[in-house]
């Protein structure tokens, strides 16, 4: 799990279309989703992403949220992506797109983990809040963070830090290796026996 944990908190360097990618941030994904981003909204499979949303994630990946958004709001935003486009070149659109698609799951990472539920505890209710606006608000609150370093910090970082402090409250558990090679094992078995995981609500 420690390397899980390191590779979410320092990603290796992804360079894509000429330009070296930032470190996937909380600030990105909510760009990506508030533009409606394919990469980001909706289903990929169903819906794949356009090569204009291609550019436009390399686009603001390649920058900070701040440079980014505010890029995304200039009235030359678009000849601007235009003359850039022009000089990346010719490239493989779908090789790239699955590099995109990769740096954007692997800079999404969580750990795996099970909610706990203390004796007498009432059962969890689903937050009415976004996800995104729950972690923003425990980088700030409870890690002390400004709103821009926040925005900027690795979106595999917070989900791995929000975890940890749940873990610590004792609001859930982290899946350790253990658990996981327990897990994997189980799997093994049930497939050797031609047996399928049941999910709850598949009959």
């Amino acid at each position: 799990m420690e390397a899980a944990f390191l590779s979410a908190a320092l990603p290796e360097p992804v360079i894509l279309l000429k330009q070296q990618l930032e470190p996937y941030s909380v600030g990105h994904q909510m760009l990506l989703a508030r533009h409606g981003n394919r990469f980001v909204v909706g289903d990929i499979e169903q819906d794949p992403p356009s090569l204009e949303d291609l550019y436009m994630g390399v686009f603001v990946c390649c920058q900070t949220y701040e440079a980014a958004s505010a890029a995304l709001l200039s009235p030359n935003f678009d000849t601007t992506v235009a003359n850039w486009v022009r000089q990346c070149g010719a490239f493989d659109r779908i090789t790239l797109s699955v590099e995109f698609q990769r740096y954007i799951r692997d800079g999404s990472a969580y750990p795996g983990f099970r909610a706990l539920q203390r004796k007498g505890q009432a059962p969890a209710r689903t937050p009415g809040a976004p996800w995104l606006a729950i972690l923003l608000c425990f980088l700030m609150n409870q890690l002390h963070m400004s709103l821009t370093a926040a925005l900027n910090c690795p979106y595999g970082l917070a989900n791995w830090l929000y975890c940890t402090h749940q873990e610590n409250e004792g609001r859930l558990r982290i899946a350790s290796e253990d658990d996981l090679s327990e897990e994997e094992s189980i799997r093994a078995k049930m497939a050797e026996l031609g047996m399928m995981p049941w999910r709850v609500g598949e009959d």
